[in-house]
């Protein structure tokens, strides 16, 4: 499963950009019943951001 997110420290100090994408990654879960993998990966990759001083990730979780 993965979402994209983008956002910057500088309008978002605490990162809460890259938490609340987890959440949507958590929510897209619940939504759509799927199970997440027992010892799976969570990670992230950097991505070119779209806008200057952004940071881009795509958060990947596995799924069972």
């Amino acid at each position: 499963l993965v979402t994209g997110i983008e956002g910057n420290f500088a309008d978002d100090p605490t990162g809460g950009f890259i938490r609340r994408g987890w959440e949507r990654m958590n929510a897209m879960v619940r939504e759509k019943g799927y199970s997440l993998k027992t010892n799976g990966r969570w990670f992230e990759e950097e991505l070119e951001p779209r806008a200057e001083g952004n940071l881009r990730l795509d958060l990947y979780a596995e799924i069972s």
